[in-house]
């Protein structure tokens, strides 16, 4: 949450800000009020122009005195007494939303955070991707400087916990070699690196990257987006259906029980025809761009109440009996011509009329 991003820092023992509000000593500078404002003023001034919550609102009415205060302030006074209004501010506000139980669900914020999840989890996803070349670069940087100085090169493994190289292998390394195998698909020639690598978006380890984020993502749908929806337009949640999350879930079935190659399912996509049989599910930009889109699209589809769907009044009945017993049926059942259904239907009501009866 914005506010604890603001009030954390300030609250700090070794906070400058702090200390000199609470000294009521002057900032030394002007350079030092905007690099105070750029710690604990921007954030919320950001996360308010970015998604402003509806004038009039109980969230509009507990943060705006914070955010008015943020807007107000003067960048020239190297007095701290407009930090500590405004730190006050900030902190009343984050009160009235912990003790206040916030806003009520609306379809907006909803359709809002589902659109922020998927956005966060391909950019975790693709962050990682990158994080890994750093890590790789930094070990060819390290050993390119040892060379020139004609020191010893770094260790070709890497700690995974220390994310620093090491010599000896161990349970908790990796070398660096098998890192780059998965993550970096190979040098770079000189015309690749100008003209761009065609292999650059074909790394192993997206493929693992991406079957994290449609895992989390079709998961959250169903235990939470599609729950929410449900209550937000006064249905069952087996009536929240969506074509683009189905087909995420396709995939998520080939990257879990596939090993992260498509199988004949893909081929069933209705909006995201990524891949053909047999393909490494790698997702390239052209998709992740696909995705974006559609999923603007979805959020109009979404804002409608959905048609409820007519099941049948039907349950399943779990229970154990001996494998005999289990037998006898099927048998008895299929000499009466009746299916598994109908005759545990008759054998329940049956029973049910018996203890009734007594």
């Amino acid at each position: 949450m914005v506010l604890d991003q603001i009030l954390i820092p300030y609250d700090q023992p070794m906070s400058v800000v702090r200390m000199l509000a609470e000294a009521g000593k002057p900032f030394p500078h002007p350079q030092a009020v905007h690099v105070a404002a750029q710690m604990l003023v921007r954030p919320l001034i950001a996360a308010w122009e970015a998604n402003p919550p509806e004038e009039g609102s109980d969230l509009w009415k507990w943060i705006f005195p914070a955010r008015a205060a943020a807007t107000n302030m003067d960048p020239r006074s190297t007095n701290t007494n407009q930090f500590v209004t405004y730190i006050e501010l900030a902190r009343k506000a984050r009160e009235l939303l912990a003790t206040g139980g916030g806003e009520p669900l609306s379809l907006d914020s909803l359709l809002n955070d589902l659109t922020l999840d998927v956005k966060l989890a391909v950019l975790v996803a693709r962050l990682g991707h990158n994080g890994i070349l750093q890590l790789i670069d930094r070990r060819i940087s390290a050993a390119a400087r040892a060379a020139t100085r004609q020191e010893a090169e770094p260790g070709p493994h890497l700690d995974l916990l220390t994310l620093e190289a090491t010599e000896a292998p161990s349970y908790r390394t990796m070398s660096y070699s098998d890192i780059r195998a998965m993550a970096d698909p190979g040098v770079a020639t000189i015309e690749e690196y100008l003209h761009g690598d065609p292999k650059a978006e074909q790394a192993p380890i997206l493929k693992y990257f991406a079957a994290q984020w449609v895992t989390h993502i079709t998961t959250l749908w169903d235990e939470h987006y599609r729950p929410a929806l449900a209550e937000l337009h006064r249905c069952e949640k087996n009536d929240i259906g969506s074509e683009l999350f189905a087909d995420l879930n396709k995939m998520r079935q080939d990257y879990v029980h596939n090993q992260g190659i498509a199988s004949s399912r893909q081929s069933k996509n209705k909006r995201l025809n990524w891949f053909e049989e047999g393909d490494q599910m790698i997702p390239t930009s052209e998709d992740y761009e696909k995705l974006f889109a559609e999923v603007r699209a979805e959020l109009e589809f979404l804002r409608k109440a959905p048609t409820p769907k007519t099941t049948p009044n039907r349950t399943a009945i779990k229970g154990t009996v001996p494998v005999d017993l289990r037998s006898m049926f099927k048998t008895t059942a299929a000499a009466a011509g009746l299916g598994a259904n109908a005759a545990l239907e008759e054998a329940v009501q049956l029973w049910i009329s018996s203890k009734q009866a007594d």
